[in-house]
């Protein structure tokens, strides 16, 4: 079977405008996770020759590790103190169900709001994943906002309930824009790819992109399944069994991404997988 490629970029007056804000944010957001990387790496290195030094070689090396650690905590500290949107970087919000972001009376706050829930759990899934090495994008995640709600005018969804065929349910074919939105968005960028095999890379990135963007629609479907807990729990625990939930079925979701009708497709798995969970 054919692996996922990530689409083409397409151009369109809809969802081909870009943010220049958020384009600045990610440009220095690459910056600062590459220059992280390279501290790290470099530290690390310096650790292992110090440690070999006869006598006081270990302590140069536990000094060296000492300093690594501290800059983390500075780095990090200092973000925090910045930053306007900790409750989403400790995971402290809840993911809602794919109609929330339809029709709404204020487009610019739910664009944000869809922007900040999609980026903040991609981030959190990644990091539930270990896949360090990779970071998200999110001008791409406005890009796929635009997306979504081109295909919700071409479908007409608020005045055409017909459109919802028995090839799924209402909620999971929103479900299926907003994924098929995401993934052709490309959210995910690999922060070293000069040095990996380009075919391999891209293979291995798309076929991570769609499992991740997959996991974090999916989870706000299934939040249902952890009543009473803190936001914090509810959504680290649905993004940990949506991503369990996708996998198990990896082969299904790339079969249906390819198909000549993906959106149909995706909602007919969607409805599967919640179903049976």
């Amino acid at each position: 079977m054919n692996r996922p490629s990530l689409p083409p970029s397409k151009v369109t007056p809809a969802h081909a405008v870009r943010d220049v804000p958020l384009v600045i944010k990610d440009g220095l957001r690459e910056l600062r996770f590459t220059a992280k990387k390279s501290t790290k790496r470099w530290m690390e290195e310096m650790e292992d020759v110090l440690s070999s030094i006869p006598k006081v070689g270990p302590a140069l090396g536990a000094a060296t590790r000492t300093a690594s650690h501290l800059l983390q905590f500075a780095d990090r500290a200092a973000v925090d103190s910045t930053s306007t949107e900790n409750p989403h970087r400790r995971a402290e919000f809840r993911l809602p169900p794919p109609d929330f972001y339809l029709n709404a009376s204020d487009e610019s706050a739910t664009s944000k709001l869809f922007i900040k829930n999609h980026y903040w759990a991609l981030k959190h899934l990644l990091k539930l994943k270990n896949k360090t090495d990779f970071f998200v994008l999110e001008e791409s995640i406005f890009r796929a906002f635009r997306h979504f709600k081109e295909m919700q005018a071409d479908a007409n969804l608020a005045d055409s309930p017909s459109v919802f065929s028995a090839k799924g349910s209402e909620s999971s074919l929103l479900s299926a824009w907003i994924i098929y939105a995401l993934y052709c968005s490309k959210p995910l960028l690999h922060h070293d790819g000069a040095s990996q095999d380009p075919e391999a890379l891209a293979e291995s990135t798309a076929t991570l992109t769609l499992q991740t963007c997959i996991s974090v629609v999916l989870a706000g479907e299934i939040t249902a399944f952890f009543p009473n807990a803190s936001a914090q729990t509810e959504t680290l625990e649905a993004l940990k069994l949506a991503d369990e939930v996708c996998g198990a079925r990896l082969d299904r979701w790339e079969t249906a991404i390819l198909h000549k009708t993906p959106i149909q497709q995706l909602a007919l798995e969607l409805d599967f997988s919640i179903r049976h969970l």
